[in-house]
């Protein structure tokens, strides 16, 4: 092959590399790298070129065993793996808690605006990044990005590996699966399935609202008061219930140590105290009272003998 031309060939095929590995990052969104089916086709694609001289001749059209080829390839490759690196992509780390089921969950969120400025994501399945590559096809998100402002550090240290990320926390993940139309030809929909994502942050990734609640000293201070506040209200309804049982026990208590003798006593002398005023005084006079009735029927009755004897004479 002529120099100019192959000089101009590798070229070709280097920026050609660049292009289609930023397409291919692009299109894919693949949170781990190269394992979009564009590049694995590729990859693919290398051994077959690596074997087809060998093993059907008449069908080769690169010769491996050419320099020349062999820097095309190399150019196409290491520009496809440099725009496909280049190429940004935004996502998230999303936290969701399970309190029944005592278990968190953290996976990441790759999230993009497509061409009508809708929010969708893509998610790390083979058959939707298929569908996105080949029709275009996008999953939509529920996920007010813009609204985020705080994010909590988490480490995880393995036996042998140590991961880290800024997460998100959130309510929950709500997956569902739907039909979006994607084109109507002569007046049959073509639909594909598609996953959508609902989920909400919580209050503690927001400055807005909740600046008062969500500023690090001060969220401890009141949680610390609030579980002071409760120890305290323990204590102070503990307390009231003891003196309603010790004042229960008082009352049953002096009830038990009365004599019958002493609360008829105390309820006469109570009644003579209203009478009278003065409780002994009244007592001795009620005592009097009784004596003089007893000598005064004494009296008649001895007079109503002699007048019987009297009479009998």
């Amino acid at each position: 092959m002529d120099p100019i031309l192959s000089t101009l060939v590798a070229v070709c095929a280097s920026v050609a590399g660049l292009f289609v590995g930023a397409w291919a990052k692009r299109r894919s969104y693949m949170i781990i790298p190269f394992n979009d089916p564009l590049s694995w086709l590729l990859l693919m694609s290398v051994f077959v070129i690596l074997l087809l001289p060998d093993l059907a001749p008449q069908y080769a059209f690169i010769n491996p065993y050419d320099p020349i080829h062999d820097i095309i390839l190399a150019g196409f490759f290491l520009m496809y793996i440099y725009g496909y690196v280049k190429e940004e992509m935004l996502y998230e780390y999303a936290s969701s808690h399970n309190i029944f089921q005592l278990q968190q969950i953290i996976q990441p969120v790759v999230y993009y605006w497509n061409d009508q400025n809708q929010l969708c994501w893509q998610p790390q399945r083979m058959r939707y990044v298929i569908k996105r590559m080949l029709f275009n096809v996008d999953c939509p998100l529920d996920f007010p990005v813009n609204d985020i402002s705080r994010r909590r550090y988490v480490e995880f240290q393995g036996k042998f590996l140590k991961l880290s990320a800024y997460v998100v926390d959130t309510s929950a993940f709500k997956p569902k699966e739907e039909y979006v139309t994607k084109w109507v030809i002569r007046g049959h929909e073509i639909r594909f399935k598609v996953l959508s994502l609902v989920f909400e942050p919580s209050p503690m990734n927001t400055y807005d609202a909740y600046d008062f609640y969500t500023e690090g000293k001060i969220a401890d201070e009141y949680v610390q008061n609030y579980q002071r506040l409760k120890v305290e209200n323990a204590n102070a309804s503990a307390d009231i219930r003891m003196a309603r049982v010790l004042g229960a026990v008082k009352i049953v208590e002096s009830i038990t140590s009365m004599t019958p003798d002493a609360v008829v006593m105390g309820r006469v002398i109570g009644d003579l105290e209203a009478r009278n005023g003065d409780t002994g005084e009244g007592v001795r006079k009620a005592s009097r009272v009784g004596s003089e009735g007893d000598e005064s029927a004494n009296r008649r009755k001895r007079a109503a003998e002699r007048h019987q004897q009297g009479a009998s004479e």
